[in-house]
């Protein structure tokens, strides 16, 4: 009797002395103003014949409204061009914050020079990012404007509740990779948010594109690890139960005894 209820003892402290796992609510990351220092551009993939650029940058006005981001793509086909755009601010790491349940992107985007329709280059893509470990990771499917689509005029983007498993790596020499996601556990290293852009031509043919980006947005739905009781207060739980649990033995041998 005596070692089941210094068992029971035991076993009590471990479950209140672990971390628990509890829903944290949501975060949401957004800009509006597009500050350059906020926000990291690179070319994640490269497949043209001569080697493509890009510029990015913030604009003070012509926003939906007020400041929003330029980006141009130049290139040689054929081939196409993937860039990469990370809000620094943007981050979460699971290790500390909590795991991710979802995550979810939107944000505005408009036309302001086309691709002219007949290069066979007439379209951008977009695709919402994920960055972890130096490895970046697109959505599921992207979203695209064609050359028909009217210039200068502000369209919205939503991607709703993705998951890990909905998110594939941008190899920079296979392109995406089906099978590989980020880790969104407790494991993973921490992560950063974005977009990704991506032109491309079959002709070999010159082309370019300028679009913008404005009211974008990143809301992270994450499950955060309730804090495990302090070693003081498991010591002196341990010693309370303890405590009462030899009472209770001394007043039963005493009765069985009587």
């Amino acid at each position: 009797m005596r070692n089941r209820t210094l068992y029971l003892i035991f076993a009590t402290v471990l479950a209140l002395g672990a971390p628990r796992l509890a829903r944290s609510g949501v975060t949401t990351f957004s800009d509006g103003d597009f500050q350059d220092s906020s926000w990291v551009g690179s070319i994640a993939r490269d497949t043209t014949s001569a080697g493509a650029s890009f510029t990015s940058g913030q604009q003070p006005a012509g926003g939906n409204p007020g400041a929003y981001r330029q980006t141009s793509h130049v290139w040689m086909g054929p081939g196409a061009i993937w860039v990469s755009h990370v809000f620094q601010p943007a981050s979460h790491d699971p290790s500390t914050d909590g795991p991710l349940e979802s995550v979810s992107y939107s944000w505005d985007f408009e036309w302001i020079h086309p691709p002219s329709a007949l290069c066979g280059c007439g379209a951008i893509a977009f695709e919402p990012l994920v960055r972890q470990g130096g490895m970046d990771f697109i959505g599921p499917f992207d979203q695209v404007l064609f050359a028909s689509d009217p210039s200068n005029t502000w369209l919205s983007f939503e991607f709703e509740s993705l998951q890990a498993s909905d998110f594939r790596f941008l190899d920079p020499a296979l392109g995406p990779v089906e099978g590989v996601h980020p880790d969104f556990e407790t494991t993973g290293a921490p992560l950063t948010f974005g977009y990704v852009t991506i032109n491309g031509v079959s002709s070999g043919e010159a082309a370019s594109t300028l679009g913008g980006v404005d009211n974008w947005s990143v809301t992270v739905t994450s499950i955060a690890p309730v804090p495990a009781l302090s070693l003081a207060a498991v010591l002196v739980l341990t010693l309370g139960l303890a405590a009462g649990a030899l009472r209770k033995l001394r007043l039963d041998r005493r009765v069985a005894s009587g």
